[in-house]
């Protein structure tokens, strides 16, 4: 997340990070392993969200030891974009992040589904977002989630 959804972030991603692998190598010692990669949890999320929500300005929250977060408040132009990412390698957390004036009012969910709360953007386009410990929440704009679910990653495989 800290990579993929930030403005600076420039993600490298193999297959197995996507799809798994399951595979037989060969070890230092001439034998045969098997080697078993699952898929990383909510990558295919996270890549919908860079796409659809990461755009306009960044704001950051970088002020605690274990609950870091920012918000990227969207453009004109890509009107459904704007999201706040909260993360915690501690306990639960919360901060009050500006996302920016254009959500004045919207109401905001977890895209990865990790809380079950809604968010209501206040006038001032501020809201308290929240993550569970040792985890990481997408705050997006409701009225955008279901066409996000709908969507899907696809990857090019060379030779494929």
């Amino acid at each position: 997340a800290l990579i993929l959804l930030r403005q600076g972030g420039y993600p490298c991603l193999f297959f197995a990070d996507l799809f798994g692998a399951d595979y037989t190598g060969k070890g230092a010692d001439g034998k045969d392993y098997r080697i078993r990669m699952e898929p990383i949890p909510n990558l295919r999320e996270m890549l919908r969200a860079r796409v659809k929500y990461c755009w306009g300005t960044q704001r950051d929250w970088i002020d605690h030891p274990s609950c870091i977060g920012w918000t990227r408040e969207g453009t004109e132009d890509k009107r459904e974009s704007g999201c706040a990412v909260l993360m915690s390698n501690g306990g639960d957390g919360t901060k009050k992040m500006e996302i920016g004036g254009r959500h004045a009012g919207r109401t905001f969910v977890d895209l990865l589904g990790k809380r079950p709360e809604k968010i209501s953007i206040g006038p001032d386009g501020q809201a308290d977002f929240r993550c569970s410990g040792g985890s990481v929440s997408i705050w997006v704009w409701e009225q955008t989630l279901p066409r996000v679910r709908a969507s899907r990653v696809s990857p090019r495989v060379p030779g494929g």
